[in-house]
């Protein structure tokens, strides 16, 4: 099981400035997400491995901004395609939810304080072709809502959760664009709850949508001329407005770009990178203390 390295950089209106490096990462990761696990740094992130099945959380030590590896688990369902962060019955910290396709099965996870992960909800008869799930804020007041995406046929599907761990489904879309890889959560502009961002390469295509009332899909603007060989599109306050911003890197160039997100899904190029590592995962988050 080899090993591999973090690297923690500022971002501030789109420049990058290098914070710290950490060695020793396991290498086998594939999902890393962050959320508040209880940790006590400023922000903690869960790390997965599909295929021994094992689960880490880290947390930011904030004497020295140094990860600090908190948990293991090594008995987690393998092979989950997806691995989810929300507020799915806690009481106050996140939670985790994840996917198996093969099976169509959904294990929903209660996180207490200090990272510990509590078994709240097996669920089985899951469709199985889902290729996309997202936790955001899309109406409910209490709990986070699940979008979910099927690329094959284009359907999106919002459930609602009630703490409990039981999944509800609140709506379906069967018109959506298919094909897209990535479904991103963030504020690009709207009535103040998530939005949602569906990412098609084949045409380049960028389709941001308004959410309201959980289900209810507004398009706010299509980009129909993006690159389209984005691999990996993650969302945060790269520009210091209001809105969410997107930092998109493609791999295979080693290039890198951030969005700044202007407000009803248009969005403005605020700077480009070139020979940018061959990161894994990007993730981000406060991660650093002031």
């Amino acid at each position: 099981m080899g090993t591999s390295q973090a690297d923690v950089f500022a971002v501030k209106n789109g420049e990058l400035s290098y914070g710290s490096s950490h060695q020793n990462i396991l290498g086998s990761y594939t999902h890393v997400t962050r959320g508040g696990f209880g940790c006590g740094g400023p922000m903690d992130l869960f790390c997965y491995d599909a295929v021994a099945g094992r689960g880490d959380v880290y947390t930011t030590d904030p004497r020295n901004n140094l990860l600090t590896l908190v948990k293991t688990y090594p008995s987690l369902r393998k092979w989950c395609s997806q691995v989810v962060v929300g507020n799915f019955g806690s009481s106050g910290y996140d939670d985790l939810l994840f996917y198996q396709p093969s099976t169509g099965t959904i294990d929903i996870y209660q996180v207490n304080q200090g990272g510990r992960l509590y078994l709240l909800k097996t669920i089985t008869g899951v469709r199985t072709s889902w290729t996309s799930m997202v936790a955001g804020r899309f109406g409910s007041e209490s709990w986070s809502d699940l979008f979910c995406y099927d690329a094959a046929t284009g359907l999106g599907e919002f459930q609602i959760t009630d703490g409990l761990g039981t999944l509800t489904v609140a709506a379906q879309h069967t018109t959506l664009r298919k094909g897209c890889s990535q479904v991103v959560v963030g504020n690009f502009g709207s009535n103040g709850y998530d939005d949602l961002l569906l990412y098609e390469p084949t045409g380049g295509t960028g389709d941001f949508y308004a959410v309201d009332k959980v289900g209810k899909l507004s398009l706010m603007h299509t980009h129909p001329s993006w690159r389209k060989t984005w691999t990996t599109i993650v969302a945060g306050n790269f520009g210091g407005d209001a809105w969410t911003d997107l930092m998109l890197i493609d791999s295979s160039a080693a290039e890198m770009e951030i969005f700044q997100v202007i407000g009803n899904g248009g969005a403005i190029n605020l700077a480009a990178y070139g020979q940018v590592p061959a990161w894994t995962h990007l993730v981000s988050g406060r991660f650093r203390t002031p």
